[in-house]
């Protein structure tokens, strides 16, 4: 069975998401999590213990790992996962703040990996639709010239 890693953080997403979720877990029961647009490299730096937004207490038991993050001014929200042999975290998720529940897969990042820059592909400009020409009503089309 895989276990809790402490020397990194778990991501969910891609690089090129619009929003990701990172989560850090201390071995003394602390975990910390935050949504955001940076990446990893830019993050690692923010998740540290003691934070006063999206803390937690994390329980392990079994392979399986139980927290809640509290937010000064919004309700919690409850996570649920389970250690992949993979090292993947696969969460369930309920915020009481909008009565969402989800599902995602963190994966890991070692504080080695999370502090590589990206070098990413450009994006793929999307072709445009060409408008079709409506054509001119008959009247435009007649000659004014006589």
């Amino acid at each position: 069975m895989a276990e809790l890693r402490f020397d990194g953080l778990y991501v969910q997403g891609t690089p090129r998401a619009q929003y990701r979720q990172f989560v850090r877990f201390y071995e003394n029961g602390a975990v910390v999590s935050t949504m955001s647009t940076g990446q990893a490299y830019q993050v690692m730096q923010w998740l540290k213990e003691g934070v006063k937004e999206g803390f937690g207490e994390y329980t392990l038991k079994g392979g399986k790992v139980k927290f809640t993050i509290h937010y000064s001014n919004l309700k919690p929200v409850d996570h649920v996962g389970v250690l992949q042999e993979s090292g993947e975290l696969e969460m369930t998720w309920h915020s009481h703040i909008n009565g969402f529940r989800g599902e995602a897969t963190f994966k890991f990042l070692t504080w080695e990996e999370a502090s590589v820059i990206p070098v990413l592909p450009p994006k793929r400009k999307k072709a445009k639709a060409r408008a079709k020409a409506k054509p001119k009503p008959k009247a435009a089309r007649r000659s004014k010239a006589k």
